[in-house]
């Protein structure tokens, strides 16, 4: 009994010291970033990552453009990457460069000052695990720590998957190269992005799935493929998730929709097999009656909805609408649809059914075709839209506890209108890019509350 007592006491402390290790590891990041707060950052033109993976090691080479657009010499450029890679080397042209690495920090010595308005080009290898103590490092330790409430479960909370199966990179992971500070170090000062052009390049074996920013074009030698990821446009982040997908993807007008589940992950397809027919009109209006909202077009040429694991959890800063379930062309929805309104296809459909079989005692019963262009619109308007207010979770007894402050689940596309879309950057102003954000997030509430009103 005293050994048992004695291994408990040992593994508590080992606890309590590691928990202790990274908010020691959280805290140096931000002292770091202080540091070189008042540093002018280089603003990156252009960014071109070749990515590959083995085990829960990723080796990857970035090309990058960086601009001084100061007003003055730069001798030395700023960049973040994520501290659990380990940088090899930096080059130019024909030229190693000398650097310096401090944490999530690289110091870059160019051979000479780069004048304003100059560009220098790079190429920056490294390789190794992320590790997630980088995450939001501005979020308290305890709100950091403690489990999401699922009902009866807890559920760790997860910013960075990376193994042989599952891939699942975010720009808060620090995955690739960024020009200046973390967002997020900046804060309350003025948080503007960079908007790059980005190229990725994927190399997977056989089984896998690659799904970022820009229609792919996918090379086949044997069994491994090779992903090319080219958007269309100048871009202010990207991702990179990868897994054994099951791709569905249908194009209405001029944007690729596209929908990526795990297997056996499909449940939803016959609660939605008499749309087919009606599915590109029904986006079209959902996706237009958005738009009228706002005021804005969809500018990129894909919209994907990627299903992720449970746990991959996503904190809300005060400084954007953004948050990380949601990246340009892209909203990552949580496994089988567990925390999206309107995904209990099934027991929404009984109930429509129900209804319509009353309804129809009286002259037109409802049809199997108009239960699921309802079905489909409420979960659209609910999630993605949030033009309606949230219904139909799912009914397990065991879930029935989740609130809202339990989970916090956004998966709005506004975002990938105006946040992804531009930038409003002033010294004097620093929250005025938030402050738009917060007045067309207002006007969709206002939609919102007009559907309530109405019961639609």
């Amino acid at each position: 009994s005293i050994l048992l007592i004695v291994t408990a006491l040992g593994i508590i402390f080992v606890h309590v010291q590691s928990k202790s290790e990274i908010d020691s590891h959280r805290r140096d990041l931000l002292a770091e970033s202080q540091k070189y707060a008042e540093l002018p950052a280089p603003s990156m033109e252009s960014c071109s990552l070749d990515v590959s993976f083995s085990g829960d090691i990723l080796t990857a080479s970035s090309e990058i453009q960086l601009k001084n657009a100061q007003g003055s010499p730069a001798e030395s450029l700023l960049l973040t990457l994520n501290p659990g890679f380990q940088v090899s080397r930096v080059t130019s042209g024909n030229g190693t460069l000398d650097f310096v690495r401090e944490g999530h920090l690289i110091l870059i010595q160019p051979e000479d000052p780069l004048a304003s308005g100059e560009t220098i080009d790079l190429r920056i290898d490294y390789a190794g695990t992320p590790i997630e103590a980088y995450c939001y490092a501005d979020i308290d330790d305890n709100n950091l720590r403690i489990p999401s409430r699922l009902g009866i479960y807890n559920v760790p909370k997860k910013y960075i998957f990376l193994s042989e199966k599952f891939v699942h990179l975010t720009p808060e992971s620090g995955w690739y190269p960024r020009a200046g500070i973390p967002l997020s170090h900046r804060f309350p000062g003025a948080v503007d992005n960079d908007y790059c052009q980005y190229v990725l390049i994927v190399r997977l074996p056989g089984g896998l799935t690659a799904v970022s920013q820009g229609l792919p074009d996918v090379q086949q030698s044997g069994d491994d493929k090779t992903y090319s990821f080219r958007p269309a446009t100048p871009l202010p982040q990207i991702s990179l998730t990868v897994g054994p997908f099951e791709e569905r993807a249908l194009k209405v007008e001029e944007v690729e929709y596209k929908l990526f589940t795990l297997p056996g992950h499909d449940y939803y397809t016959q609660y939605l097999d008499a749309l087919t027919e009606d599915l590109p009109k029904t986006i079209t209006q959902l996706k237009d009656e958005f738009e009228v909202t706002l005021g804005l077009d969809y500018p990129f040429e894909q919209l994907a909805l990627v299903e992720v694991p449970l746990h991959f959890f996503s904190h809300k800063r005060l400084w954007s609408a953004a948050d990380e379930t949601v990246q340009p062309q892209i909203a990552f929805l949580p496994e089988m649809g567990t925390l999206c309104s309107g995904a209990d296809f099934a027991s929404m459909s009984r109930r429509m059914q129900r209804r319509g079989r009353f309804m129809g005692r009286g002259g037109a019963e409802i049809t199997p075709a108009q239960i699921q262009t309802s079905l489909f619109t409420r979960f659209v308007r609910g999630n993605l839209l949030g033009s309606q207010p949230a219904s139909g979770g799912f009914r397990d007894t065991t879930l029935s506890s989740v609130t809202e402050s339990d989970v916090e689940t956004e998966y709005n596309l506004m975002p990938n209108y105006f946040t992804f879309t531009s930038t409003l950057a002033s010294v004097r102003w620093p929250v005025l890019h938030s402050a738009l954000e917060s007045w067309l997030q207002d006007r969709i509430s206002a939609t919102s509350f007009r559907f309530y009103r109405s019961g639609g």
